[in-house]
């Protein structure tokens, strides 16, 4: 037996006249799975992802997968080129949940350097642009433009991502809001 075989957990019930048990449930060792959320109300443009004792803890939990993901997401702009000029016009307000921001290439870079030194699979979950959403409503079509920023950025480093969620709870958009 392998050590990540040896990781998998199992849930067995008797079952059949004799009550043997039998294996119902396989759970990867993965499971273990942890989320930063990039809204602006948790904190999310001020994380010292290099921080020695948030790396520690996050290697803890390996094998894991991170999520990047949540509300903040969907209203998040990439801006990775020098200078982030993706990122001018937007509006600087206060605090809210849904705040939008700017994911530049050195927070970008500590974050995924996180995940790579905790040993986890990274999950990305990609701006559906919320706000615009709400405004158009039905019509409303996703633009890929500022994702594939992300995209290429990503390509031309090397840098490996596991998966990918196109927006977080886009089925709670709120007509006419």
């Amino acid at each position: 037996m392998t050590a990540a075989t040896a990781l998998l957990a199992s849930i067995a019930i008797a079952r059949g006249p004799d009550h043997s048990p039998a294996v119902i449930s396989v759970t990867e060792p993965t499971y273990a799975s942890w989320n930063i959320d990039s809204s602006c109300n948790r904190g999310f443009h001020h994380i010292d992802f290099s921080n020695p004792n948030l790396v520690a803890a996050a290697r803890g939990l390996r094998p894991s997968r991170l999520r990047f993901g949540g509300s903040g997401n969907d209203n998040l702009t990439y801006g990775l080129s020098p200078g982030s000029p993706e990122c001018r016009g937007l509006a600087e307000s206060s605090c809210h949940y849904t705040t939008a921001g700017c994911l530049n290439a050195t927070h970008w870079q500590g974050m995924y350097d996180l995940a790579h030194k905790s040993e986890s699979d990274f999950i990305f979950g990609i701006s559906f642009g919320f706000r615009q959403a709400c405004m158009e409503g039905s019509s409303y079509e996703w633009n890929s433009t500022n994702a594939a920023v992300l995209l290429d950025y990503a390509s031309t480093h090397n840098q490996r991502i596991w998966g990918f969620e196109l927006g977080n709870e886009v089925n709670n958009i709120e007509i006419g809001r």
